[in-house]
């Protein structure tokens, strides 16, 4: 079990071990220079979501996702906007 439950046509639930959702979103931050992929900017924006709105976890920590939260939404749309590198990764 990886600690995440399912939720059919929702965004996870890390309902056993919140601290996931802070790791997840940890190593999706330290992936998305390599692939600048809306899809992975998009993902950081919802599990700093799930971490913010968290009160299991500390009011700093969830401070701080709630902060980059609006940034990473800005990545979001220019990773939509911007050209597939010549690498070509998509």
């Amino acid at each position: 079990m990886s600690g995440r439950d399912e939720n059919p046509g929702d965004a996870p639930a890390y309902t056993h071990r919140p601290e996931l959702a802070l790791s997840a979103v940890l190593y999706l931050m330290s992936r998305f220079p390599a692939t600048r992929s809306p899809a992975v900017a998009r993902s950081i924006v919802e599990h700093l979501d799930i971490v913010c709105a968290d009160p299991r976890l500390p009011q700093c920590v969830r401070d701080t996702a709630s902060g980059l939260a609006s940034e990473w939404q800005g990545y979001a749309q220019l990773a939509d906007t911007a050209p597939v590198a010549a690498t070509g990764l998509q």
